[in-house]
């Protein structure tokens, strides 16, 4: 399954080479940031995160082309102690269609996991995006390749509010699903504080609160990102 990764990768950077000899507007963004709790899915999965991202995006022939990796470095507890040091790569590839009343999405996630924290996994999801009244909702079904479960969905709700020049308000809420058990996960919410210092740079610190449907489990996060756009 990784050749399929490779080939995937390899066409999407490819899409993206061309499209900057015809369309040589590209968009690149880099993050780095830290959070208190590695929180995916409504699940921790560590502690102390440690996270660096990188993306690039164009368009070409009306459609939307995005690659991108993310690194994180975190720690897991052991018989009550953080005495386990993990890192997780992801590299993802999306290509996307602006319609007149929705934006849809496919795209390709691989989970690398050198530390051993689990099986390597890949993921293809479809998306659906659009707003309402000022809100951005967005749908999107994960199913995995090789069929290690049988689906997830996540919908998702957000809205910034600008309180003055530079600096800005981002809301955001977040439904889990797990089509394999037929069950809901989770929900959660976030608030960040935007603060754009330059035009290139903004630090993001944030707080998330998450809230398990099958258990009286509540997971909270704190930490702060910073963005990087070129």
């Amino acid at each position: 399954m990784k050749y399929g990764f490779i080939f995937l990768i390899s066409l999407a950077a490819a899409s993206v080479l061309m499209a900057s000899k015809t369309q040589p507007e590209i968009d690149a963004n880099f993050h780095t940031g830290y959070s208190s709790e590695y929180l995916f899915r409504g699940a921790i999965l560590g502690q102390d995160l440690v996270e660096t991202g990188v993306a690039a995006s164009t368009e070409m022939s009306g459609l939307g082309l995005l690659a991108g990796a993310w690194y994180a470095s975190f720690e897991k507890n052991r018989n009550g102690v953080r005495d386990v040091a993990l890192n997780e790569l992801n590299l993802f590839a999306e290509v996307s269609k602006d319609f007149a009343h929705v934006t849809t999405a496919f795209g390709y996630i691989y989970y690398d996991h050198p530390s051993a924290l689990g099986d390597d996994a890949q993921e293809v999801f479809l998306s659906l995006e659009k707003t309402f009244y000022g809100v951005d909702h967005s749908l999107t079904y994960y199913e995995d390749i090789e069929r290690d479960n049988a689906g997830y969905m996540e919908w998702n709700a957000s809205k910034e509010f600008e309180l003055r020049e530079n600096l800005s308000l981002f809301t955001g809420s977040y439904v889990g699903y797990l089509a394999e058990e037929g069950d809901w996960g989770y929900f959660a919410a976030r608030v960040a504080l935007d603060w754009s210092f330059n035009e290139m740079a903004t630090i993001s610190p944030f707080v998330t609160q998450s809230w398990g449907f099958d258990s009286l489990r509540n997971e909270s996060v704190a930490g702060a990102v910073l963005y990087l756009n070129f």
